[in-house]
C-alpha cells in the first residue's frame, strides 16, 4: 500500500508537468470547456483535475524600434484537485 505522503508528491509532480505544458499548448487533447463560463478549461490528470482559465493579453515591448505590440495567451491555474472536490465552490 502506498503512503498519503508518496501519493500527494506524486500528484503535485504530475500535476506541475501538466501546468507547465498548458503555457505551451492551453487546449491540449482532452481539455474541456465548462458550460457558465466563458474562457474556463478542464484537463485530467489522473485522479485529479486542472481547471484553468486563458485569456488573451497585449504586451507592448519597449526594445526595437518599430515593434508593434505582441499578443500572448495568459494562462492561469484556478483550481488543482480531485474531482469530488475541485467543482465545489
Amino acid at each position: 500500500m502506498v503512503s498519503s505522503l508518496s501519493q500527494s508528491r506524486h500528484a503535485s509532480k504530475c500535476q506541475n508537468e501538466n501546468c507547465w505544458q498548458l503555457a505551451a499548448d492551453p487546449y491540449p487533447k482532452g481539455a474541456r470547456k465548462l458550460t457558465g463560463y466563458d474562457d474556463v478549461f478542464r484537463i485530467r490528470v489522473g485522479r485529479y483535475r486542472v481547471l484553468y482559465s486563458v485569456s488573451a493579453a497585449t504586451v507592448v515591448s519597449r526594445g526595437a524600434r518599430g515593434a508593434g505590440p505582441s499578443h500572448e495567451r495568459v494562462v492561469v491555474v484556478l483550481k488543482i484537485g480531485q474531482r469530488k472536490d475541485v467543482y465545489r465552490p
